[in-house]
């Protein structure tokens, strides 16, 4: 049972740091722990101490309910955490494509309230 809730845990860990950006180097530097020892721990093959599970919680703007038991997801929608890992045009290219998610969303419910608006 202990192995596979590491592997789950660890399993949520790559999967959360994958989808910030962050090189295993760069996320055990954060984490101020070894690349083995990061490396170990998305593999659920050793466990963590609290303070890492907090520090981990922490860079990725997680619960640690998230972490152990994969429930609650987000205790903050941090967007400048999930951009940080991107260098200068990347970060550009994702402005440009909120941008245009923006303005596509603020067209629709224009569009929606007018037609709503010449239905009466």
């Amino acid at each position: 049972m202990i192995e596979s809730m590491c592997a789950e845990m660890g399993r949520r860990v790559r999967e959360r740091r994958e989808m910030i950006g962050y090189t295993r180097e760069k996320f055990a530097e954060k984490l101020d722990i070894s690349v083995t020892f990061a490396a170990d721990i998305e593999l659920g093959k050793k466990g963590m101490s609290l303070d890492t599970l907090i520090k981990i919680c922490e860079l990725f703007s997680v619960s640690a309910d998230y972490i152990i038991w994969g429930k609650g997801e987000h205790t903050e929608n941090n967007i400048s955490e999930l951009l940080s890992g991107l260098d200068k045009n990347e970060i550009g290219y994702a402005e440009d494509i909120i941008i245009s998610y923006v303005k596509a969303v603020s067209e629709v419910k224009l569009k929606n309230r007018f037609e709503k608006h010449t239905e009466k």
